[in-house]
């Protein structure tokens, strides 16, 4: 906590020291479920926080291959 309000105070944008990316859950007719990343933020940031996104809910995501078999990313599938 003291890093995010150290970097509050200063004035600075957490999009410029924290990175969030975003994985949205598919269910396919075979009951398979497919992560789908949604936003990917900018690889040069090194502080990045993975959540997940359902049904009006988010959560966090510590390991994404622990969770799921398949992830895809939007734009190249």
């Amino acid at each position: 906590m003291e890093k995010v309000e150290a970097h509050l105070n200063e004035g600075s944008p957490v999009s410029s020291w924290l990175g969030i990316r975003v994985y949205e859950p598919e269910c396919l007719e075979n009951r398979e479920v497919v992560w789908h990343l949604r936003i990917n933020p900018n690889p040069k940031l090194k502080k990045i926080l993975t959540i997940g996104v359902y049904g009006g809910h988010t959560f966090l995501i510590k390991d994404i291959a622990k969770l799921a078999n398949t992830y895809a990313y939007t734009h190249c599938g």
